[in-house]
């Protein structure tokens, strides 16, 4: 498999575990830990850190232009995590909008 898709992987695997996480830190009623933050909102903050790592790793094989487009993608993936971890629900304007992000990055990172 492509090193850079492993990369790209990881990072969306860690980018939206971590806004899962936020987002049932955020309005749970998980004992808070500091401030408004509760033990699932310090982890969520734990994998940004993760995925911000390794896109900088990223970072030093492919032009910043790519990386930073191709990271859009997380729109989708978060959406879907949203629907199936928390039940948020997805219209068809929110697969429109994504399809739309999905077509301009194929369209930016072809052409």
């Amino acid at each position: 498999m492509n090193q850079h898709l492993i990369l790209f992987l990881s990072i969306f695997t860690l980018s939206t575990t971590g806004n899962v996480l936020m987002k049932m830190g955020a309005h749970g009623s998980y004992d808070r830990l500091i401030g408004p933050f509760s033990w699932l909102s310090i982890l969520g903050l734990t994998f940004f850190a993760g995925s911000s790592v390794i896109y900088a790793k990223t970072l030093q094989t492919l032009p910043l232009y790519f990386a930073y487009s191709m990271l859009a993608a997380q729109y989708l993936l978060i959406m879907l995590a949203a629907w199936f971890f928390l039940g948020e629900s997805i219209t068809m304007g929110k697969w429109v909008g994504c399809g739309f992000i999905m077509l301009g990055l194929f369209c930016m990172n072809r052409f």
